[in-house]
Parts: C-alpha cells; structure tokens; sequence
C-alpha cells in the first residue's frame, strides 16, 4: 500500500467514529420505532 502497512490519517478515524456514530443513530430510531 502507498502509506505501508499501518498507514492510517486522521480523517480515516473521523470517518470511522461518524459511521458508528450514525449507525447508533440509525439502530436507536428503529428501535424506537419498533423495527
């Protein structure tokens, strides 16, 4: 891989956090909703 093997940027742990932040979201309506 071009960044070696371990080569992570901070902007892929901010796309990490917001995505289990938005399937939080996500699974908390519907679980609200009763789905």
């Amino acid at each position: 891989s071009f960044f070696g093997p371990d080569g992570r940027h901070d902007c892929d742990y901010i796309y990490y956090y917001n995505n289990i932040r938005d399937n939080v979201a996500k699974r908390i309506a519907a679980y609200k909703t009763g789905r």
